[in-house]
């Protein structure tokens, strides 16, 4: 494996294990809450199934008698549930809590790797194929979500240099440095491709 190589590949790992790691938060967020408002919905049905001396509740303003509230909080019981089944969000945030955990450890090695990059063989084990069957086994990214990942992982990276240079700075001043940065450097970047083009166009009369 070439120096090159070595670094694309550790590049394209970090930011695919940044990928997994925030799809696991996400979903493991939304399979949270709708487990916690389901369980507030059943005790909530539970409950004014024993108010046996009110014939009419009121809840967020809205009158209606004691058995129509049970049926309306029952039925979004039952619907919840099918929409928790359906979506799957617990599973989802499991598979990719797990390619998580295998990129870490391939990205371990390939931390163990940069003194010789050149090499191929750590601990016994082929870097090119435990590279190559690590990322043949994960779970896809969803395209609307790559950029968005890729962004936020960008912007990782300069948050943790500017940290280094800017120790015990308070983290919400440090990426609105890193924003910065970003903006500035594709400022730069867009001059700089103008001046290309415009040098283009000269060449070319």
């Amino acid at each position: 494996m070439t120096t090159d190589e070595f670094a694309r590949k550790r590049r394209v790992l970090d930011q695919t294990l940044t990928g997994h790691a925030l799809l696991r938060d996400r979903y493991g967020r939304r399979a949270t809450i709708l487990s916690l408002f389901i369980l507030s919905m059943s005790i909530l049905a539970t409950a004014t199934a024993f108010l046996k001396d009110s014939q009419y509740l009121s809840i967020l303003g809205l009158t209606l008698p004691r058995q129509d509230w049970i049926g309306i909080v029952t039925t979004a019981i039952f619907l919840l549930t099918i929409v928790d089944l359906r979506l799957d969000w617990g599973k989802r945030s499991g598979v990719h809590a797990d390619a998580a955990q295998r990129l870490a450890r391939l990205k371990g090695l390939f931390r163990i790797a940069e003194s010789e990059p050149s090499s191929n063989q750590v601990a016994g084990t082929n870097l090119d194929r435990e590279y190559d069957s690590t990322m043949e086994q994960l779970p896809p990214i969803p395209e609307q979500f790559f950029l968005y990942a890729k962004a936020l992982h960008l912007h990782k990276v300069c948050v943790s240099r500017l940290l280094d240079r800017h120790a015990g700075a308070p983290l919400w001043y440090v990426n609105v440095l890193a924003t910065i940065a970003g903006m500035r450097a594709s400022a730069n970047r867009t001059h700089a491709e103008r001046d290309e083009i415009r040098c283009a166009n000269k060449d070319e009369e």
